[in-house]
């Protein structure tokens, strides 16, 4: 190592001082201090966590990163992880397709991780929470409370319920719902949010439209629902959609 050739010492003494595993004769300290200011070199912490067993890496699985309550989670999760000393590795899952959760989870393990965190909002985030080893520490952020791994929870259910709520206020007979893909085989919690605050309000829920996560579905939506004269509240899945809807209802003629 050019640190321990520079200060006139052995590699295992360097890396003592780096590690602060031992203690070090004060001189030899200075020495390899005034080396590293001078090679102006830096550890490398992926090859200290491989040597080691530590790390201070965690990866973030998400099914897409574009979608504003995913980059709002993942950066609540990159503030945190830095407060903790931790760096934030982010892999992008493709699609649910079987190859590519797999391709996704196998090229994180490849990495020297602490953890990882999935983001479980959509089916690539319920395919690829699947596929981990057991073994790998797990935390999940989703929006219903339904994992056995530790988990941060948007409470969408109470969201969807009291919109639903505060639209039933203004003087709508009704509130209707476009949806977002399931993540699963049941309804998501702001869906079932929306049916239980009509259900208590005695109104029995139009049919869910359903949506793709694609905005401009929420486009020709609108349109559609803008037709309609029983049609006069909406509640939607994300706010992707929701502006999608917005566009297209504004182009009613």
């Amino acid at each position: 190592m050019d640190v321990a050739r520079l200060a006139g010492v052995s590699v295992p003494t360097v890396s003592r001082v780096l590690t602060g595993a031992a203690r070090v004769a004060p001189d030899k300290v200075e020495r390899i201090e005034a080396a590293i200011r001078e090679l102006n070199y830096r550890p490398n912490e992926v090859a200290r966590a491989l040597v080691s067993g530590n790390s201070n890496m965690i990866v973030v699985l998400a099914g897409n990163t574009t979608y504003y309550g995913y980059a709002a989670t993942i950066q609540g999760i990159e503030e945190a992880a830095r407060l903790a000393g931790m760096m934030v590795v982010i892999t992008v899952i493709q699609s649910s397709d079987k190859a590519h959760v797999a391709t996704a989870v196998q090229s994180a393990l490849r990495q020297p991780i602490s953890g990882m965190v999935v983001l479980k909002f959509d089916p690539a985030g319920v395919a690829a929470l699947a596929q981990i080893p057991p073994t790998i520490p797990v935390a999940v952020a989703s929006g219903l409370l339904e994992s056995e791994h530790p988990q941060a929870v948007m409470d969408e259910f109470a969201g969807g319920e009291a919109a639903t709520r505060y639209l039933l206020s203004l003087g709508h007979r009704t509130v209707h719902h476009v949806s977002i893909p399931q993540s699963g085989t049941a309804e998501d919690a702001r869906t079932l949010g929306w049916r239980k605050a009509l259900g208590d309000a005695g109104i029995v829920a139009p049919p869910v439209v359903p949506s793709s996560w694609d905005p401009q579905t929420g486009v020709r939506i609108g349109r559609e629902l803008a037709a309609r004269r029983d049609v006069t509240a909406i509640l939607c899945g994300n706010d992707e959609i929701a502006m999608g809807v917005i566009n297209g209802g504004c182009r009613r003629t």
